[in-house]
């Protein structure tokens, strides 16, 4: 039987924590001007959102008249959760939270794809239309009576046809 110190000699490695050097004084304290620094970068860019937005659904758009050109096959299917999953993620960020939610549901439907065949077309047109119409009219939230309109009804939409 093997020694039960048999194993080769470990080196422990402590790394010191920059973290509190990158976002503080080093002494605990949160650097108040660093704070201000990002907020206004963040600033800047906000005014790109929404063209940045526009980009994202530009793509959502191009993979949902592909589908619909060529069809629903794995590809096609497969860039509109690419464009979908992006959107989901980043529709939040550019404060369009409205549009993330349809996002994340029109991923949820491509995940049951096979369960839903014969419904999978006009589920992927509804949550198209809807971030189209929310983008268009700048709905950003469910907060806005069309907002929670559009939500609820599509919710509505995906629970009687996925269950």
């Amino acid at each position: 039987m093997a020694e039960e110190n048999s194993r080769p000699d470990v080196e422990i490695i402590d790394l010191p924590n920059v973290l509190k050097e990158k976002v503080g004084s080093g002494d605990g304290t949160l650097d108040l001007e660093a704070i201000t620094r990002a907020e206004a970068a963040l600033g800047e860019l906000q005014e790109e959102w929404h063209g940045w937005l526009n980009e994202d659904v530009g793509y959502l758009l191009a993979a949902y008249a592909r589908s619909r050109q060529e069809g629903l096959s794995k590809e096609t299917l497969g860039e509109l959760h690419r464009a979908a999953h992006d959107l989901k993620g980043l529709a939040p960020t550019y404060e369009y939270p409205l549009i993330g939610r349809i996002a994340a549901s029109l991923c949820d439907v491509l995940t049951h794809a096979d369960e839903v065949a014969t419904a999978l077309p006009v589920l992927i047109e509804a949550h198209v239309d809807a971030m189209r119409a929310a983008l268009h009219e700048d709905i950003r939230d469910n907060t806005h009576p069309q907002g929670a309109a559009i939500d609820a009804a599509l919710a509505e939409l995906v629970r009687k046809r996925i269950g």
